[in-house]
């Protein structure tokens, strides 16, 4: 099958020929359709399709433009997302230090008015 697939692509490929338009843009077409042997292959190949229009390459253009930016906003809300989870984890952190911190000086500032106290009554 591999071999005949191959074969009926050749065969197709060299029967096409490029004929130029008046306007000299090529247009590929196949010899069949070029002689008439079939009668919608005859009518499409008199009205050669030179492109898309401007409203359809803009559209386009919008599609992908709106898919990027779609995607882009995904992709930059969870870096936001996964950054404020780590803000809120340091935080966390931070408050916990802070507070030990605190405590460890109220023990000291205890101990140093224990020691006035003493001082004084002597």
């Amino acid at each position: 099958l591999r071999v005949a697939a191959q074969r009926a692509r050749t065969v197709a490929f060299r029967r096409t020929t490029v004929r130029f338009a008046s306007d000299s843009s090529p247009a590929v077409v196949k010899e069949g359709a070029a002689q008439g042997s079939s009668g919608a292959a005859a009518s499409g190949a008199g009205a050669s399709k030179r492109g898309s229009s401007l409203g359809q390459r803009v559209a386009a253009f919008a599609v992908g433009f709106t898919v990027a930016t779609l995607g882009s906003y995904y992709v930059v809300l969870d870096d936001m997302w996964q950054s404020a989870s780590q803000i809120d984890e340091r935080i966390a952190q931070l408050k916990l230090d802070v507070a030990d911190a605190n405590a460890a000086l109220h023990q000291r500032i205890l101990a140093l008015e224990r020691e006035v106290a003493e001082l004084r009554s002597e």
